[in-house]
């Protein structure tokens, strides 16, 4: 299991949000010339991962407010 879906995991704490937010993450490929190497590339990714659990989780949470 990659560090990043684990990431995503602990943050969601729920299997298909974590593989949403992972999915994120192949999307950053796409985007590498973004990537300053200020960081390890690692580094990036999982913070990509934990942007993107973070973004599934507030928009749950709004979702069920809503309802």
């Amino acid at each position: 299991m990659p560090q990043e879906f684990r990431v995503a995991h602990r943050i969601t704490r729920h299997r298909e949000d974590a593989e949403d937010a992972f999915k994120r993450v192949s999307y950053a490929y796409v985007h590498l010339k973004n990537f300053e190497g200020r960081a390890r590339f690692s580094t990036w990714l999982s913070r990509i991962a934990s942007n993107a659990a973070l973004m599934k989780v507030r928009r749950n949470r709004v979702s069920r407010e809503v309802q």
